[in-house]
């Protein structure tokens, strides 16, 4: 009886072993399998979430972020002469991180205000606005740095869809502004977070810029007022 008993594992171990063997080769092998019989609702285009990081070390004063400013943060070169335009449909914003921080030269009575206040005005029918606002973050010192983030909303111009054409392209969605007092040394990194639509049906919507860079194909972003594009392609 026991060999019988062992004997049955045996066989029932190695034929789960078989299983497994036949499984895989049915994972990693071509074969076909039956489709729906009405092809299915697709969507396309998938919404994306990218970032930009921008970094000051200097003066900054009443600076504004306007929609080209955001136009440029996803272009792609088109001809050796630098010409590039978006290649996104559209945009928006979904938060604004910002730290700021004195530098150990600044003196004991340096201090840095970093504010933002979102300007975002409908001029066509006064019917979609932010309304008046102002925050702010004081860097200290090395050991105190000012920090916040800005979670933008959705159904206002600050965190609302921005098409990537030559409608009101300079257009400001928020102001900036640096206050200091003390030896000036600081630094300001700001975190822009973007939600996007790639542009995969139809043309380019028409906003077109002439860089510095002149290999086709590049892709990346620029800088903004008083602000240093880091960590991607700064196509100047």
């Amino acid at each position: 009886m026991k060999h019988q008993r062992n004997q049955k594992a045996k066989t029932f171990g190695a034929s789960r072993e078989l299983t497994r063997l036949e499984k895989q080769i049915r994972d990693e092998d071509s074969h076909i399998e039956r489709c729906a019989k009405i092809p299915p609702a697709l969507s396309f285009i998938i919404k994306q979430t990218a970032k930009r990081r921008f970094v000051s070390t200097g003066s900054i004063s009443n600076l504004a972020f306007t929609l080209a400013n955001g136009h440029q943060q996803f272009l792609v070169v088109t001809s050796a002469l630098g010409a590039a335009v978006p290649y996104v449909d559209s945009w928006r914003l979904r938060s604004i991180s910002v730290w700021v921080q004195m530098t150990q030269n600044a003196g004991s009575n340096a201090q840095s205000s970093f504010s933002i206040s979102p300007v975002g005005s409908d001029i066509s029918s006064n019917n979609f606005n932010d309304p008046e606002k102002i925050w702010e973050c004081d860097g200290l010192s090395t050991a105190s740095p000012g920090r916040m983030k800005i979670v933008c909303g959705k159904k206002s111009p600050l965190g609302g869809w921005h098409f990537t054409s030559n409608v009101n392209f300079a257009g400001t969605l928020f102001q900036y502004n640096n206050v200091t007092s003390g030896p000036l040394a600081q630094t300001i990194v700001m975190d822009l977070e973007f939600d996007t639509l790639l542009n995969l049906a139809g043309l380019p919507l028409g906003y077109g810029v002439t860089t510095a860079t002149t290999t086709v194909g590049t892709i990346g972003g620029r800088s903004i007022p008083g602000f240093g594009l880091i960590g991607v392609n700064n196509l100047g």
